[in-house]
């Protein structure tokens, strides 16, 4: 399937397929793995392009989760980082001719994606897989900005996930509820943090490392991947 480089700013995204409508990978703290680019290439038809979205520029591939968490903390730290970085994104694929685009985002990048709803970004529809939950802003909600656009979100996590404790999902649905967007979150029974990443693609199991809150779920993962599948039919109708 055809595929091409989106180089700008110091950054390569790669862009699989061809078509109008474009579903945006954003990964977690390791940026390009293998599994970004299946999961983009997964995405992408002969009517959809598939993207898979440099975070750090030069496809970097972090090689533990020391070194992932220093390249993606200036991003928490500032979420306006995150949000410029997946706007960019947005607006060369939309100067490429691109009409619709949906954001898919994993641990820091579903992060990124919600904030991308909560602030009104120019995209289509939104999904975080494993995302982190935490609020953007501080600010009591009656204070916070309505955004101008709101698109559908999906949001999947596992129940056991320690990266993403239970008591922000009432505040996450509230958040939602409030600025009026057609939401939803699913929660996997029993899994924990990235439970459709298997050990091979796991770049910290892989180099040797034992991550406690990281745990593959087959039947979390296949769950998971019918939910997204549903949303994205409903967007590209």
């Amino acid at each position: 399937m055809q595929a091409r480089d989106l180089t700008y700013d110091g950054f390569n995204d790669l862009l699989i397929g061809a078509g109008e409508d474009a579903v945006v990978v954003v990964p977690d703290y390791h940026n390009c793995t293998p599994y970004a680019r299946r999961t983009a290439e997964g995405f992408a038809s002969d009517t959809r392009v598939g993207v898979m979205l440099d975070l750090y520029g030069e496809r970097a591939v972090p090689k533990t989760g020391g070194e992932a968490f220093e390249r993606v903390s200036p991003m928490m730290d500032d979420r306006s980082l995150g949000l410029a970085r997946v706007q960019s994104c947005v607006d060369h694929l939309r100067s490429e001719g691109i009409k619709r685009v949906v954001l898919v985002g994993y641990s820091c990048g579903g992060a990124m994606v919600i904030d991308a709803v909560r602030t009104g970004m120019n995209i289509d529809g939104a999904v975080s897989i494993w995302g982190l939950l935490n609020p953007m802003s501080n600010k009591p909600q009656v204070m916070r900005p309505q955004p101008e656009r709101k698109v559908p979100v999906l949001v999947v996590q596992g129940g056991r996930d320690d990266l993403a404790p239970s008591d922000l999902y009432a505040s996450l649905a509230a958040e939602f509820e409030a600025i009026g967007v057609d939401w939803q979150i699913h929660l996997m029974g029993q899994a924990k943090h990235a439970f459709t990443l298997r050990e091979e693609d796991n770049v910290e199991v892989q180099s040797g490392e034992h991550p406690a809150l990281l745990l593959y779920d087959a039947d979390s993962d296949r769950r998971s991947e019918r939910l997204l599948q549903d949303f994205l039919n409903e967007v590209f109708i």
